[in-house]
């Protein structure tokens, strides 16, 4: 995999996902200042509702080039229902769905507005409530998938768009604008209560260390290895069950933050033949080895034709076992174990294959 490419595309999924939040957060803002009726001489109401509108626009369009993005991602791979059904990601399903539901609820508050004349203002107005929800959902979806949630810079535009949304929401409940609107005190501290709630979850959770074991179900992530003696892999639709020897490569691709992506790749031989290949993203821990973020594995065909793909499931000392799916037609899922050890950059080892729960 070129370095070049794998940080082009990483930064490509990280920028347009911060632009479209910061554009949201924009949005949100400029909505609950039209709500209470804000405006000044030199800040007419109608720029506020024309910005509105097109900061509105403008972060639905950059929330789909980041799930265009992190589809194209040749690191992560993602499969076109994983960018577009909830909870069908390998990758941190939960907080994934966060983000994808919250671009749905995006697509229908602006259709919504573009209806209004014709369902009406009582409909709109209730559809409208849901920005609420796209930019909370947006939050968890951010906090808990980003991998610079640890970032002062990424806590700090959390922190400071929750901030001023959360001051404004609740200035719009306790003096809200108009002749027939009642102040809502019970709202107001319901609200300021699931903000305190996400505090408190965010501090004890994605801006901690470990939140990797958390965040991806416990499918790889957080696992600790040893650069030295690594992964497992993957095998061809041959025989569903195998042992063959490795033989390959291992090699730093490139880092981002305090990520390092490393990729192992090489051919097997045995009971059956083929192509593996194992990216690992992680975080650098004593003795030498990564706390696993992210982790793919694949498996080829003799010919080059990719036959099996998953990710990292365990760790136990040197063994790494990975759970594979089948690419195409039949088969069923494997169990894939391997150890490997190497001098430099060459790496030999074995890896054995089984049909998924046959122990």
């Amino acid at each position: 995999m070129n370095q070049a490419l794998l940080q082009a595309s990483w930064d490509a999924v990280r920028a347009s996902g911060f632009t479209a939040y910061v554009l949201l957060s924009g949005a949100v803002v400029l909505g609950l200042l039209l709500s209470i009726r804000w405006q000044s001489r030199t800040w007419p109401r109608l720029i506020t509702n024309d910005m509105h509108n097109f900061l509105t626009l403008l972060a639905l369009a950059f929330g789909v080039v980041h799930g265009v993005a992190a589809y194209l991602d040749p690191f992560m791979r993602f499969a076109p229902a994983e960018v577009l059904v909830p909870m069908a990601s390998h990758y941190r399903p939960l907080w994934m769905a966060f983000g994808i539901v919250s671009l749905y609820l995006a697509v229908a508050v602006v259709l919504s507005t573009w209806l209004r004349p014709r369902i009406g203002y009582r409909l709109w107005r209730a559809l409208h409530v849901l920005t609420f929800l796209v930019f909370a959902f947006a939050t968890l979806h951010g906090l808990g998938t980003g991998s610079d949630t640890r970032t002062w810079w990424g806590a700090g535009i959390y922190a400071l768009a929750a901030a001023i949304v959360l001051a404004l929401t609740v200035r719009r409940l306790m003096a809200p604008a108009g002749r027939v609107a009642r102040p809502r005190p019970a709202v107001a501290g319901a609200v300021v209560a699931a903000a305190a709630t996400l505090t408190l979850w965010a501090a004890q959770g994605p801006l901690r260390p470990g939140w990797n074991r958390v965040a991806n179900d416990g499918r790889g992530s957080g696992a600790r290895i040893t650069l030295a003696s690594q992964v497992s892999a993957a095998l061809p639709p041959l025989p569903s069950r195998f042992a063959a020897a490795f033989t390959g490569t291992m090699q730093v691709v490139g880092s981002r933050g305090d990520l390092v992506f490393l990729r192992v790749a090489g051919t097997f031989r045995g009971g059956a033949r083929g192509d593996l290949e194992v990216l690992v993203a992680g975080a650098p821990v004593g003795g030498g080895g990564l706390a696993v973020v992210r982790s793919q594995v694949t498996l080829y065909r003799a010919d080059g034709t990719a036959a099996y793909r998953g990710a990292i499931a365990r760790v136990a000392g040197p063994l790494l076992v990975a759970d594979l799916k089948p690419l195409a037609g039949g088969g069923p899922d494997l169990s894939l174990s391997m150890r490997w050890s190497g001098v430099g950059r060459t790496v030999q080892g074995s890896v054995q294959a089984s049909p998924m729960g046959s122990g």
